[in-house]
């Protein structure tokens, strides 16, 4: 059984750009649904979103310059602020943030959740472990290969499916599972798990009894998260 970490991976859309206006002091992230400006972004947020333009990384190792590669005001530690300071410029982009699942191997990101309207907001969820849930009757799941993509008319996110777990756990949702009966019958439970909360997060997961809550996805033993109340 695989007792790996799943670990929570953070990109920004393909079609986003960053350009600095005002001598530097404004940073403005531009898309195909507009412009967002970030005025007097922390020293290390640039570089940070620099990053997430390239491709899903770990937030926690998004600035790789040592302790003191930065000046910051006497007796503050700039990278040590970094997760307050980034949680307070990604909330106004969240309609350009996408979430991906990783693992600590070269084989890329297991599962993203992209969003695709202004409106979307995202945060992954975890259904009760002895909770009957399905995928919802709007979703569609399309399958390519050992690769699939999840959509539903309703959701403001759609979910790619990069690797096999992501696309056998995704499968077992078709038909009414709990959570503890998936993760039972993984390789890798803990992996399962964040794959369905993610799945959730995006509402296109249905849990019974109706109208039974979801709680935000936030313990450490899970899934890592990085940021302090991201996003409300």
């Amino acid at each position: 059984m695989d007792g790996r970490r799943p670990r929570s991976l953070w990109s920004l859309r393909d079609d986003a750009v960053l350009e600095d206006s005002e001598g530097g002091r404004v940073l403005v992230v531009r898309s195909a649904v507009g412009r967002v400006r970030l005025p007097s972004p922390h020293p290390l947020v640039r570089r940070a979103l620099d990053r997430m333009m390239l491709g899903p990384i770990s937030l926690e190792n998004a600035v790789d310059a040592g302790r003191g590669a930065f000046e910051g005001p006497p007796g503050t530690d700039l990278l040590s602020a970094l997760p307050v300071a980034l949680a307070a410029a990604l909330r106004p982009l969240q309609h350009l943030v996408v979430r991906s699942i990783g693992l600590d191997d070269v084989h890329g990101p297991v599962l993203s959740v992209v969003p695709v309207c202004r409106q979307a907001r995202f945060r992954p969820v975890l259904p009760p472990l002895q909770g009957a849930v399905k995928l919802s009757c709007r979703s569609t799941l399309t399958v390519r290969g050992g690769t699939g993509e999840l959509f539903s008319s309703a959701a403001c996110h759609r979910v790619l499916l990069h690797r096999r777990e992501a696309l056998l756990t995704t499968r077992m949702l078709q038909r009414d599972v709990t959570p503890a009966q998936v993760s039972a019958g993984a390789v890798a439970p803990l992996l399962a798990q964040a794959i369905i909360a993610h799945v959730a997060g995006t509402g296109m997961i249905n849990a019974s009894p109706e109208g039974l809550a979801l709680s935000p996805l936030c313990d450490p033993k899970t899934f890592d998260q990085f940021l302090p109340q991201w996003p409300d």
